[in-house]
């Protein structure tokens, strides 16, 4: 086989490696997306159950004077984060926060003085100290990406 029959083979193969390759990424960058609205997702539901945790609290008055302000602290926190790391406006993070609100509100299902309401409070506190810490995890690994070049 002369060498220009190798070359054009050779360049055939490659072009079909390349072709199959981008295939192939462009079926990793849609599970990537889904993977990435999965987490939004996530992570704005966990907002809304720390969120109404934190009204619960609010109500009730569990937690002690220092880990209401680091409750308040880590719900702040979520809500700039979020604001800032995946883009959500201001408008649907309040709704969010309404909705939480809405549910702590209701003294039937959340009594102040019952096991249930006050394990839940901790619950969402470590939740929102869990959230608040992901969401500052991922801006600094998005701001150090950056800052190599990275798209």
């Amino acid at each position: 086989m002369s060498y220009c029959v190798r070359y054009f083979i050779t360049l055939i193969f490659i072009g079909f490696a390349l072709h199959a390759s981008a295939a192939e990424q462009d079926k990793i960058e849609d599970s990537q997306i889904k993977d990435g609205k999965k987490l939004i997702g996530k992570m704005l539901d966990q907002y809304a159950t720390a969120a109404g945790g934190w009204y619960l609290n609010e109500r009730c008055h569990f937690l002690s004077d220092n880990l209401k302000k680091q409750f308040y602290s880590n719900i702040a926190n979520c809500t700039i984060k979020l604001e800032k790391v995946i883009l959500a406006n201001a408008k649907m993070l309040i709704s969010i926060q309404r909705s939480g609100e809405k549910v702590a509100a209701d003294t039937k299902a959340y009594p102040c003085g019952a096991k249930l309401t006050n394990d839940l409070v901790v619950e969402t506190f470590l939740m929102s100290k869990e959230l608040s810490e992901t969401l500052n995890y991922i801006e600094n690994e998005w701001a150090q990406h950056t800052n190599r070049g990275g798209r």
